[in-house]
């Protein structure tokens, strides 16, 4: 009876170690082909953020070259007009040879213009075009680029 007994907890033991058992976690195969899944999930990862900063590179440095070349030549280019310091220049007899009066440039871009001949109209109020200078400007303004009036 003794007998029959340890039997039966022996052979409830081995059913309870076959549930329970170790052996299906530390099988190797499994183990290859769960590592060789995670590892091709991290390779495309890593090679899709890869794609990603070299297209965002390839953009800075050749699509939009010539954006930051400016901005570059904006950043280390400054323009500071040094303003001289003179007055009349007179001889001896202290008659005036030269002196100093302030000039503007003035531009006007032929995209901004809507018409050309509000343009002139407003352009001769402020500058005192005379007719020549008139139509200097219209047929500047019907070629390509507008030149400069003397």
């Amino acid at each position: 009876m003794a007998s029959i007994h340890r039997n039966e907890i022996t052979r409830k033991k081995q059913r309870f170690e076959e549930k329970t058992s170790w052996e299906h976690i530390n099988d190797p195969a499994k183990d290859r082909a769960s590592h060789k899944i995670r590892a091709l999930i991290a390779t495309t990862i890593v090679f899709l953020i890869s794609l990603f900063y070299l297209d965002h590179i390839y953009t800075i440095q050749i699509t939009d070259h010539n954006l930051y070349v400016t901005k570059a030549d904006d950043n280390r280019i400054r323009v500071r007009p040094i303003e001289p310091i003179r007055g009349k220049i007179l001889d001896r007899n202290g008659k005036v040879l030269a002196e100093s009066y302030d000039t503007f440039d003035i531009i006007a871009k032929k995209e901004n213009i809507a018409s050309s001949e509000s343009f002139i109209s407003n352009a001769s109020k402020v500058f005192k075009l005379n007719q020549d200078d008139k139509t200097d400007l219209v047929i500047n303004l019907k070629i390509k680029n507008l030149k400069r009036l003397p």
